[in-house]
């Protein structure tokens, strides 16, 4: 029984994760790259030592 149980959750998985991932690869390429990166908290950190090196 566990391992009727263990493959029905691994088809759920699959199915959202392959459901998932086109809307997610659409979002990444049409969002503008400065937007998305506004996102994170850590782009102002990383803009900071970019210049730092430059």
């Amino acid at each position: 029984m566990v391992e009727k149980m263990t493959a029905v959750w691994l088809i759920i998985l699959t199915l959202i994760v392959c459901a998932a991932v086109p809307g997610i690869l659409i979002y990444v390429t049409t969002v503008p790259a400065a937007k998305l990166l506004a996102g994170f908290q850590m782009a102002d950190a990383v803009a900071h030592v970019i210049a730092i090196r430059q």
